[in-house]
């Protein structure tokens, strides 16, 4: 899975002089100089959709290998930076790679939390909560 950094260091003027236009201008310099245009409409932030692709049922002991895709208004964004969190790592584990998913505790359920960290609009991140359920083992229906 490839990922990309981004960090803009921007000067930030003296508060007492800061103008909402200002801060505007400091927002979409930020914006563009990470890359985010693309979730940024002049209407606001862009309809964005996260979508998982693989097994959501997991033997004990089997890695198996998923995808997630990122849409914003139907177009697939190229290495969107993801923060990928298993809710119970008893159950579940993200191998080494971080592109499958392990199953250690057959009879569980937990969930993959999939979270944009490119979006503008940190109070309301695109997220994908996909649950996951283990089963007994290889031969386990």
């Amino acid at each position: 899975m490839s990922r990309t950094h981004c960090a803009a260091v921007l000067p930030m003027p003296d508060p007492r002089r800061l103008t909402s236009s200002a801060l505007a201008g400091v927002a979409a310099a930020a914006t563009l100089a990470c890359g985010l245009g693309g979730l940024v409409s002049s209407a606001g932030l862009r309809d964005v959709v996260i979508e998982f692709q693989g097994d959501t049922v997991l033997p004990v002991g089997v890695s198996r290998p998923f995808r997630i895709t990122v849409r914003a208004e139907g177009e697939v964004l190229v290495a969107p930076r993801l923060a990928l969190t298993i809710a119970d790592t008893s159950v579940v584990v993200l191998t080494a790679g971080g592109d499958s998913l392990l199953g250690r505790k057959a009879g569980s359920r937990t969930e993959l939390i999939v979270r944009l960290l490119t979006s503008v609009a940190t109070d309301s991140t695109p997220t994908l909560a996909q649950g996951l359920r283990v089963t007994g083992g290889p031969g386990s229906p």
